[in-house]
């Protein structure tokens, strides 16, 4: 069962409402932990066509984190977001 904050939004792995932004520190442990049911990693917006298949999937389930930017070997690179991604 997910935990619930009393506003009633969601709480993050760290205990904290997910609507508030995540900082690089809270990123590299939730990458740390490696793919899983509720974790899926994108090295870039390349694979957006797939990681919006994983969105649609934790969206009819317990729900999920989907990161963009981390390569297979779990390094934060980044994503650089174009004119173009963002129409998409």
């Amino acid at each position: 069962m997910k935990s619930e904050a009393k506003e009633g939004c969601p709480l993050s792995p760290f205990g904290k409402n997910i609507t508030a932004p995540m900082n690089i520190k809270e990123i590299e442990r939730l990458v740390e932990r490696g793919e899983s049911a509720t974790l899926e990693l994108k090295q870039s917006t390349g694979e957006l066509h797939k990681g919006m298949e994983t969105a649609c999937a934790f969206l009819n389930s317990d729900g999920g984190w989907l990161l963009f930017g981390v390569t297979p070997g779990m390094k934060i690179i980044g994503q650089e977001v174009t004119d173009r991604t963002r129409q998409e």
